[in-house]
């Protein structure tokens, strides 16, 4: 069994993702990190030195790799189901969950962190667009857990209980 978390960034796949693997004892991925990794460099050097298509390209290549796993939490990048068959083969993989957060508590999971399409700082109207862009593709995940008004360990209780774990 594998759990795929998918949503916005900054709508706290990583922080989910360890807190859910560790209750579950489970292996945590965070597919941005195995990027980093293997290309020996941060995503934001991957993105200013070779642009956004070649990191979705390892992103890509990443999410292949993790076919075959078991018994595995994965946090993917917020813009991972938009490109190639991404989402047919994260469903592939495990079951998706996409972690519905509100833009405003996005924005306040970013202040002060960078990330390479919104740079340090955050343009409202820019990530709003840039979510509503998106969101069909996120509801199309085998799960939804709306995030708003929850802790992390509520929203770990949540996925626990609507996937009978």
């Amino acid at each position: 069994m594998n759990i795929v978390l998918l949503g916005f960034m900054g709508s706290g796949k990583t922080t989910i993702g360890k807190a859910f693997a560790q209750r579950k004892k489970l292996k945590f991925i965070d597919t941005d990190d195995v990027i980093e990794k293997q290309n020996n460099l941060l995503i934001k050097d991957i993105f200013s030195s070779y642009g956004e298509a070649h990191f979705r390209l390892l992103e890509k290549q990443v999410i292949d790799q993790l076919v075959g796993l078991d018994n595995c939490v994965i946090a993917i990048g917020g813009g991972a189901v938009m490109y190639y068959d991404n989402l047919d083969a994260l469903k592939r993989i495990g079951t998706t969950v996409f972690l519905d957060a509100p833009l405003q508590k996005i924005i306040m999971n970013l202040k002060g962190k960078f990330r390479p399409l919104v740079g340090h700082t955050i343009d409202e109207d820019k990530m709003r667009e840039l979510l509503e862009y998106r969101y069909p593709t996120y509801r199309k995940a085998d799960l939804v857990i709306h995030t708003d008004n929850l802790d992390i360990q509520q929203i770990v209780d949540e996925i626990t209980a609507k996937l009978g774990l």
